[in-house]
């Protein structure tokens, strides 16, 4: 009788470790390429204790160019994580207003920026102003091109940076 309780012990304790140790392969993998259709830009203030979008003055040191993709879904991405990066080719930061003598209209300012993906926000990337620009009202525009050569751009409202 022993034996046969510690068989069903055994039997049990395997089903249970066999069970806990599988899963389906269906459920999560790998991160899905998804199609980019467009982008949005969001002026952000990362002054206080975390990023907020803004439209109100923001001291150029807290400044950022938050970026959301718009991507196409489909009954292969819907509901899975998705991995934008993949499709993306170059993104160019590009001033729509004059930046001093040194930066005019329509300039490549991508070297005033650094990408940065930690948000806490629910953006996908953003770009921090990592160097020093005069005070003034600003409006900037991202070019992305995705791997397959769409180019798509948006640009952020005015901003007044102090």
């Amino acid at each position: 009788m022993k034996l046969k309780i510690s068989l069903y012990l055994l039997i049990s304790f395997l089903f249970l470790l066999n069970t806990a140790m599988s899963c389906d392969e269906k459920e999560g993998g790998e991160p899905k390429a998804v199609t980019i259709k467009a982008i949005e830009l969001y002026n952000i203030n990362n002054e206080g204790q975390g990023p907020v979008i803004s439209d109100e003055p923001i001291k150029k040191e807290a400044y950022m160019i938050g970026i959301r993709y718009l991507i196409e879904e489909n009954e292969e991405t819907t509901g899975l994580y998705y991995r934008v990066s993949d499709n993306i080719k170059s993104e160019q930061i590009v001033s729509n207003v004059d930046i001093g003598e040194e930066y005019p209209a329509g300039s490549d300012i991508s070297g005033l920026f650094t990408k940065t993906s930690y948000t806490s926000i629910l953006l996908d990337n953003a770009f921090v102003l990592k160097k020093s620009i005069p005070a003034g009202t600003y409006s900037f525009k991202v070019i992305l091109t995705t791997k397959e050569d769409k180019v798509m751009e948006a640009s952020t409202n005015l901003i007044e940076l102090y």
